[in-house]
């Protein structure tokens, strides 16, 4: 057992040590100005650091990679702004993509993976979404922030979709088979946030915020499973209910009605500090306000950072946004591990990275 365990351990150093850094730089101050070209000379399991600027171009990520991005500010110079589709493909399993701005106007004569930003490829499994900004800046043929294919799995955690115009959906998909989380997301939309029309998939989302600025229907996804928990749904027009298929709301919120459910309320948009938009989730500020219903009015057994039960909304429950596009914790960029193990067994290990606003 101890020989097996050895030989597994060294070929997991191995494994790390052959994982390369690449560093994209718009400004020229890397080895790479774009996205692209590192991708292309990237191995499975590298990582690919993009500076922050404005003028990065799509890109297609066709192996496993992690892309860290520096942020989603509105400033050029503080976040990374893809300016382009960026596309997933089912060679890329596992793949992370953090901190991007990716922001494009796609139109297409019908809704179709074509007439989206963030584009999640058949088969592509396991991607991981983190602080992302998706953006479909399109006027006119129904545009989507996301499409999901077949047989697709995709984690979104802490971003913000918005298609708020056209017609504009948040996530889309005609496709079967795939798996969607989101938590502690922001879908802003004209349309609805999530249209599954003649697809099916699993849906597990807490702790949202999605908001449509036209239509009663802010989810249609029937054929679907799964749940919404600790969210809120706001629009101007009260909510239509009908097309949630198999999904269930739990602990959640809606704009002039009850959502179906025996645990959901009754919301507005006076329960955060300033939702005034319900297409530009940048002109809000979702924390709540002084006394909201949202408060402490989550699943009871989970916890607020306050001590008390969750908050409906981004800002509660047990994974909560942090402010300011950095993570409330340690989290590693680079690992240099040596390629063999010396006989007394001790090895040293480098790390680099980066620690949020709370260490």
């Amino acid at each position: 057992m101890k020989t097996i365990l050895a030989f597994s351990a060294a070929m997991l150093l191995a494994t790390f040590a052959s994982a390369t850094t690449r560093y994209v730089d718009i400004n020229g101050l890397a080895p790479y100005s774009q996205v692209q070209p590192a991708i292309d000379a990237s191995s499975t399991l590298d990582t690919i650091v993009v500076a922050p600027g404005y003028g990065y171009s799509g890109f297609t990520v066709d192996r496993r990679l992690v892309i860290i991005g520096a942020g989603t500010s509105l400033d050029a110079t503080e976040g990374t702004c893809v300016g382009g589709i960026v596309t997933i493909t089912d060679a890329a399993d596992s793949t992370e993509l953090q901190g991007m701005w990716i922001i494009a106007y796609v139109v297409h004569a019908s809704v179709d993976s074509s007439a989206s930003v963030l584009r999640i490829r058949s088969g592509a499994r396991g991607i991981f979404v983190l602080r992302c900004f998706v953006e479909n800046t399109a006027s006119a043929s129904y545009p989507a922030g996301v499409s999901l294919g077949y047989q697709c799995s995709v984690q979104f955690i802490q971003c913000a979709i918005k298609a708020a115009t056209g017609n504009g959906r948040g996530i889309w998909s005609s496709r079967s088979g795939w798996s969607l989380t989101l938590q502690s997301c922001i879908m802003a939309t004209q349309d609805e946030a999530i249209n599954t029309t003649g697809g099916s998939g699993v849906i597990q989302a807490a702790h949202g915020v999605l908001t449509s600025s036209s239509t009663t229907y802010i989810l249609t996804v029937s054929g679907c499973s799964g749940f919404f928990e600790n969210s809120a749904f706001l629009s101007p027009s009260t909510p239509t209910w009908s097309g949630l298929g198999g999904v269930a709301l739990s602990y959640c919120a809606g704009s002039g009605v009850v959502p179906p459910g025996s645990n959901n309320i009754v919301c507005s948009t006076a329960d955060f500090i300033s939702l005034t938009s319900y297409a530009n989730p940048r002109a809000n500020d979702y924390h709540l306000s002084e006394g909201s219903v949202l408060r402490d009015a989550g699943n009871s057994t989970q916890f607020d950072l306050d001590g008390t039960r969750a908050d409906i909304g981004i800002y509660g429950g047990m994974h909560p946004y942090v402010d300011g596009g950095v993570p409330d914790y340690p989290f590693v960029i680079d690992v240099d591990v040596p390629t063999s193990v010396p006989q007394s067994g001790a090895v040293r290990v480098y790390a680099r990275g980066r620690i949020g606003p709370g260490y």
